[in-house]
């Protein structure tokens, strides 16, 4: 199909005259993944074609064949409706973005992360939208919000996957929930377990490596803390008037003996990647780094953390390296 070359050549009328045709062999099940790459190429024309009149009909097709058992045609079908929101936003209704949204949380899960990636590019897409027709509520994300929470324990959610968690989670405040709100659900997982008294797990007898005790130890899986952590410096960053409370929450938890090691360790990681973009937060919390090292507390996520902020190249570390913790620090971790 060549519309996507040679569509400006012909006229209105003989256009229009073509989308019954496209829509036919959409519904048709040996053309149905033909069509959607040329609906996907003719959306992305430089010749800017006008869709709009069969966006109705194309929507509810298009999303059906999400629930198929055929990984090529749903990737395919997700980049084609990501590009009609990115270009035709203004033209989705309430009805069209439900159809849609319906269809995404059974995507979003650790068996295909390529797939759940292009699930939540497509969900960041919609919630971008600001037609003023489409107003999301946390009622129409709270599944796909769900699922996005229960990935980010997943000890396989690394690189572009949980980039597009990352980008997914910023995409939600304030238009569907506070940032409160939000951090709340994402560090619940290790702090629920302090809450509720329950006792991890403890290391099988005859198990004597220490890593393996401590891992067992660990309320949640030791990449979740980083997905966790990374999740919490993209929002903070982005919301910074509203972070106080839980960078506080923070500090005050490292220096409570009482806390968990999961807790400590999740604390110290939120702290240190938000630190990564945030000058006036290492300021604060290079004090209490140092303290933590000489305390002998979790020594190896603390010395982590600080050579992540460093080669960050902070401006603070570059313009401030006569810091009384400067010194202390780079002398620790030698």
């Amino acid at each position: 199909m060549k519309i996507h070359f040679l569509g400006d050549l012909l006229s209105s009328d003989q256009l229009q005259s073509c989308w019954p045709i496209l829509i036919d062999l959409l519904r048709n099940e040996i053309t149905r993944l033909p069509t959607v790459r040329a609906l996907t190429n003719i959306v992305e024309s430089s010749l800017n074609l006008d869709l709009k009149t069969i966006l109705i009909e194309t929507v509810p097709i298009l999303s059906s064949y999400l629930r198929q058992n055929h990984r090529t045609l749903k990737m395919n079908t997700l980049s084609c409706l990501r590009s009609m929101i990115r270009i035709y936003s203004q033209h989705f209704n309430k009805t069209m973005i439900k159809a849609i949204l319906i269809e995404l949380p059974l995507l979003i899960n650790e068996n295909d992360l390529l797939l759940a990636q292009y699930a939540l590019k497509l969900t960041t897409s919609i919630c971008k939208i600001t037609n003023g027709q489409t107003n999301l509520d946390k009622e129409q994300i709270h599944s796909i919000l769900n699922k996005v929470l229960e990935l980010i324990q997943s000890p396989l959610l690394q690189g572009t996957a949980l980039d597009a968690v990352i980008e997914f989670l910023r995409s939600l405040v304030p238009q569907c929930i506070s940032y409160e709100e939000l951090v709340q659900l994402l560090i619940k997982p290790v702090y629920s377990q302090q809450q509720s008294g329950t006792t991890p797990t403890t290391a099988s007898a005859g198990v004597t490596n220490d890593h393996q005790q401590q891992q067992q130890q660990l309320v949640v899986h030791k990449q979740a803390f980083y997905s966790i952590a990374k999740s919490f410096a993209a929002l903070t960053v982005a919301n910074l008037k509203e972070s106080s409370y839980f960078i506080k929450k923070f500090q005050d938890d490292l220096n409570d003996p009482k806390c968990s090691d999961s807790i400590k360790i999740l604390a110290l990681l939120c702290l240190g990647e938000t630190g990564k973009f945030n000058e006036i937060l290492i300021k604060d919390v290079l004090p209490l780094f140092y303290e933590l090292l000489k305390k002998n507390i979790e020594p190896s996520h603390v010395s982590e953390t600080i050579r992540n902020i460093l080669r960050k190249d902070n401006c603070y570390f570059n313009t401030s390296r006569s810091h009384p913790s400067y010194s202390q620090f780079t002398g620790s971790l030698a």
